[in-house]
């Protein structure tokens, strides 16, 4: 008698009836990657704090694995030789994975620092490895290309002049060399193709070579009910307790956007640095960058001047025109929620205004402010004898 179906059943005789095995579902393990600057710090705060109770009963589980932990693990790991390979840090991160594997419990990883992560054989064959046990799905998100390139390059500024880690702004002249005006930095990037940056279509398409398109998910910072919901409320994550608790306002995020102040502190300082490499008055000798940066503020300040009063350098044209081809790339190859061209543009053409900064060659070509800097009004030494004996 030929076999016959009863559902989950199967049989070579209906009076002998058995179960067919049912696959075992694996648990899933969401790799949420960033970019950076893509809300990303919001999303961390949203699943590692204000709904990780709530997560909890949606069956998922946060996995805490910061971005420094991962920049050594790529460092110590992903990059070294066999034989000075060092991948403690990757048996500590699959041992967590392990640990809540046993509990059939989802998993949560975001980190923004996996955008950036070298896709080789030792990667290759270290991620794959764990598609025997878990159910891998990626998720990237989009942000439009002229918001994102520039929100990298205040980034990058910052940390130049900020310790996250102990919250204070340096004093220290540190890799003055990568201290440039927006445009001069966007053309060293636009040389490279971007791959230092990995912007959303980079990163994307690193994934999909890694784990293959169908487990590589694109979601969209600008979708009108929140990154929060457009996170946890999607076909994958489906996180529904966490969703309504967001929807219920509970401990709701607000993203971070660049202030003023940061953007003219970093004009300021650019005037600085540029002063220590032409040795200008103390500025080659004394480890005063911040100290430095606030004096010319104040003095700025008495003078009723802004950073805006100062001589500027934009973006060229060709240069704008490049990150708008690149916008509207981006946004038909990864948006959820399209916006229409002209209102893209017109909230471009607002944007493009901040690009500009204080050219800080200019601003020390004016002897007004070169004799400012030499004098020991700025100095704070030199101004009498007793002073002038302890240089």
């Amino acid at each position: 008698m030929d076999n016959v179906l009863y559902d989950n059943i199967i049989t070579d005789n209906p009076s002998e009836m058995k179960e067919k095995p049912k696959p075992m579902l694996k648990p899933k393990l969401i790799l949420h990657v960033g970019p950076q600057k893509t809300a990303t710090t919001t999303i961390q705060d949203l699943i590692s704090f204000n709904v990780r109770s709530a997560l909890l009963e949606d069956n998922y589980t946060v996995v805490d694995f910061n971005f420094r932990m991962f920049k050594r693990m790529t460092k110590d790991c992903f990059l070294k030789f066999p034989d000075e390979r060092d991948c403690t840090l990757w048996d500590y991160l699959v041992d967590n994975f392990d640990n809540e594997q046993g509990g059939i419990r989802n998993l949560i990883l975001s980190n923004e620092e996996m955008a950036m992560m070298p896709i080789n054989n030792v990667t290759t064959s270290l991620w794959q490895n764990l598609l025997d046990k878990w159910d891998i799905q990626v998720i990237i998100f989009y942000r439009p290309f002229y918001q994102w390139i520039y929100s990298m390059y205040v980034q990058h500024r910052k940390n130049l002049m900020f310790r996250s880690g102990s919250n204070v702004w340096i004093e220290l002249f540190a890799r003055e060399k990568e201290v440039k005006h927006f445009s001069e930095w966007l053309e060293d990037h636009i040389n490279s193709n971007l791959v230092d940056l990995r912007d959303t279509l980079a990163v994307k398409a690193s994934f999909e070579e890694l784990f293959g398109s169908d487990r590589v998910h694109i979601l969209d910072m600008m979708a009108p009910h929140g990154v929060e919901i457009e996170f946890l409320g999607n076909n994958i994550v489906n996180a529904v307790q966490a969703r309504e608790a967001v929807e219920r306002g509970i401990n709701a995020t607000k993203q971070n956007v660049a202030s003023s102040s940061v953007i003219d502190r970093m004009d300021i300082d650019h005037i600085i640095v540029e002063g220590h490499r032409q040795h200008l008055a103390d500025l080659g000798r004394h480890k005063l960058r911040k100290t430095s940066r606030i004096k010319f503020e104040a003095k700025l300040k008495e003078w009723n001047m802004t950073t805006g009063d100062l001589p500027r350098v934009c973006p060229s044209q060709e240069q704008e025109e490049w990150i708008w081809r690149r916008t509207l790339h981006a946004q038909r190859m990864l948006s959820r929620y399209q916006i229409p061209e002209a209102e893209l543009w017109e909230d471009f053409s607002i944007n493009r205004k901040k690009w500009c900064g204080v050219d800080a060659l200019a601003v020390l070509e004016n002897s007004t402010w070169r004799e400012y800097l030499s004098s020991c009004e700025f100095r704070k030494i030199g101004c009498n004898t007793d002073d002038h004996n302890r240089i």
